[in-house]
């Protein structure tokens, strides 16, 4: 029950309670605790002192819980006052905010509840996202997302890798960012590779003899069987070194041995002379039709041997741009990355060219004339783009250096996917060529290219830190190289490097 005047009546009229009376100094009533710190509050019968009568002093014990709050327009506590402990309740909604400077609640107080109008002038905080990536399909949708991407943003990150990059010690937002995103693209190949092992495996060893000799199918399966070994021992590492992903130095060495050896043991397979084998089939006859059928047998063979190799091949060169363009964007002041997109750009597209001329001879099909042009083209475009990027930039220069590079790029080559689509279903057709194989064939190169711009950037990256110590100290031979070169295109002296414009603006004539 509450007394005349009582702030907490809710009969009360809107407006500040009436002011009351001082109390005075002297010895406390019987039974009347003494005012000061460590008094107990008022009971919750009594009457709330009314505005602008002093605080209970700082230190001074909070109402218990269920104590009922002042009713609004009632002012808050001075600055400094201490908070309410932990579990006391909130005022109730429409209670007005404690002023601008107010000390906020300390770590673990509730937070006022949901729907708690914000302080005057200022914007309820938006909710926090939804957590991502927790179980296995929802981080597998994360990182085939991030392994499109050339890098991620440390916010970015979830909150479980940074708690435990920070148990391993990687406290620097970037360098967090980086091995997050290499996480998600080791996660991506080790799942991809999965059933891309079985899918091979049915390709090698469902198909029967195909009317071929025994002897002379159990050694083509014996050959392509190899390779399928060890693609299923480097998948094994990749879930291995998954749980590692936070040790960096120790983890690049090992993924980088076994990388090599899951890339070269196809190459090493194919130097066996599969044209020894048409020996058995022609039954040893040695006339114009045997040889005939030896030869296109050995083509055959030489078919077989392009299509399990051509997608490693050809995932050389795009893994290595794409590891140059990230090393770019995570040390914008290097120039080295932009040289190798220089160099890479047309050897891929010469080395584009070679493979895809033989499908072309044997189809005839003007989409892969047309697909060719494209990729030629955009790889023009690229190593245009990587000679803008081959000197230092600040971080803003370099993104917008490589968004405009890829612009142009993607369009290219997307012109060229679309013909090559169509090229690739007439030499299907002609070559009777089963949709499993063509899988296998987009699955092997979209996940060698992710794994190489892992390896590659892992590689890039120590090549950067030893060029550093290998070029510490040797401030008198770069000037000296810089003399020589200048008696080479004619600069009469190397003191203007010291004022060369900065990076984006053309030199003065």
């Amino acid at each position: 029950m509450s007394t005349p005047g009582d702030p907490r009546d809710p009969n009360r009229p809107p407006g500040p309670p009436p002011a009351a009376a001082a109390p005075q100094a002297g010895p406390p009533s019987a039974g009347q605790p003494a005012p000061g710190q460590g008094a107990p509050y008022p009971p919750p019968g009594a009457a709330y002192p009314a505005q602008g009568a002093p605080y209970p002093a700082q230190g001074y014990p909070y109402p218990p819980q269920g104590y009922p709050y002042p009713p609004q327009g009632y002012p808050y506590p001075p600055q400094g006052y201490s908070y309410p402990p932990q579990g006391y309740p909130h005022p109730p909604q429409g209670y007005p905010h404690p002023p601008q400077g107010y000390p906020h609640p300390p770590q673990g107080y509730p937070y006022p509840p949901q729907g708690y109008p914000p302080p005057q002038g200022q914007v309820a905080p938006a909710a926090p996202p939804r957590p991502t990536g927790h179980g296995f399909f929802a981080f597998l949708r994360l990182s085939l997302l991030r392994a499109v991407r050339l890098r991620i943003d440390p916010d970015e990150v979830l909150p479980s890798e940074r708690a435990e990059l920070e148990r391993a010690g990687v406290t620097e937002p970037s360098f967090q960012a980086f091995l997050a995103w290499r996480r998600s693209i080791l996660f991506a190949v080790a799942t991809l590779l999965v059933p891309l092992i079985v899918l091979k495996a049915v390709e090698i060893f469902g198909d029967g003899d195909g009317g071929l000799p025994a002897s002379v199918a159990s050694t083509l399966q014996a050959i392509e069987a190899i390779p399928l070994a060890v693609e299923v021992g480097f998948c094994a590492l990749a879930w291995w070194q998954l749980k590692r992903w936070t040790q960096w130095r120790r983890q690049r060495r090992t993924l980088a041995w076994g990388w090599l050896v899951f890339f070269l043991t196809p190459f090493v397979v194919y130097l066996y002379p599969l044209r020894s084998l048409t020996a058995e089939l022609v039954g040893g006859a040695s006339g114009p039709e045997a040889k005939a059928v030896a030869l296109l047998l050995g083509i055959g063979f030489s078919l077989q041997a392009m299509m399990t190799l051509a997608p490693k091949a050809v995932s050389l060169i795009p893994g290595m741009v794409r590891a140059a363009t990230v090393t770019k964007l995570l040390f914008p002041g290097s120039a080295a990355p932009g040289w190798l997109i220089v160099l890479g750009a047309p050897i891929y597209a010469l080395f584009v060219y070679v493979v895809l001329i033989v499908p072309y001879q044997l189809t005839g099909s003007g989409y892969f004339a047309v697909a060719i042009v494209a990729i030629v083209a955009a790889e023009f475009l690229l190593g245009r783009g990587g000679y803008q990027l081959a000197r230092p930039l600040t971080h803003d220069q370099a993104v917008a250096g490589i968004k405009r590079a890829r612009r142009l790029y993607f369009v290219a080559l997307g012109t060229a996917g679309v013909f090559m689509i169509v090229a690739m279903g007439q030499l299907i057709e002609q070559l009777d060529w089963k949709p499993l194989t063509v899988i296998n064939l987009v699955a092997t190169f979209v996940t060698n290219v992710w794994i190489l711009t892992l390896i590659t950037t892992d590689l890039l990256i120590a090549g950067l830190d030893r060029a550093r110590g290998l070029s510490a100290g040797t401030t008198r031979l770069a000037d000296e190289f810089e003399r020589q070169l200048a008696a080479f295109i004619g600069q009469k002296t190397t003191a203007m490097a010291a004022v060369a414009p900065p990076p984006g603006t053309d030199a003065p004539p």
